[in-house]
């Protein structure tokens, strides 16, 4: 199974469909919020079944602002990251991935790509494709395989 996995792209509707054929080759597209109008705009160009979640600045409701998704027996919580304060650290991301029970963690907000397991959580922030805090736009690619995960970042 092969997710997509895309934040913060704050108007960048040229980038996302500049990536529509990595997208429909995946399984899943999860969206982590910032960019809510973006992803409902163009995302009916892509072939792949999308999840998203709403961020900090998306306030049109058209998105829950948490989701969890089992895959192939792995469970993925996926949130936008601000309201567990990921900018100060990722203790209460890896909190409550324990509490729903998810070994894989996604967010957004912070605008910088990182992929790191914790405690035995799998982290990932793809970055964002909109205003990346390093200049270089990214995206986020996990496949899972016989209940592993493995997750990597790609710059545009």
């Amino acid at each position: 199974m092969k997710i997509a996995v895309v934040s913060d792209t704050h108007g960048a509707i040229g980038k996302l469909e500049s990536l529509k054929a990595v997208f429909d080759g995946c399984d899943y597209l999860f969206f982590l919020g910032d960019g809510e109008t973006d992803i409902k705009r163009v995302g009916g160009m892509f072939t792949t079944q999308i999840v998203a979640v709403a961020g900090n600045n998306d306030f049109r409701g058209f998105y829950e602002k948490e989701v969890t998704e089992e895959i192939d027996g792995v469970r993925l919580l996926l949130t936008h990251g601000h309201a567990y304060g990921v900018r100060n650290g990722i203790d209460r991301l890896v909190e409550r991935a324990r509490q729903t029970g998810c070994s894989v963690a996604l967010f957004g907000h912070t605008h910088k790509a990182m992929t790191e397991e914790v405690d035995g959580i799998t982290l990932m922030n793809p970055g964002s494709l909109g205003y990346p805090d390093d200049g270089r736009p990214s995206y986020g690619i996990i496949e899972i395989d016989k209940n592993r995960v493995f997750a990597k970042i790609a710059y545009i």
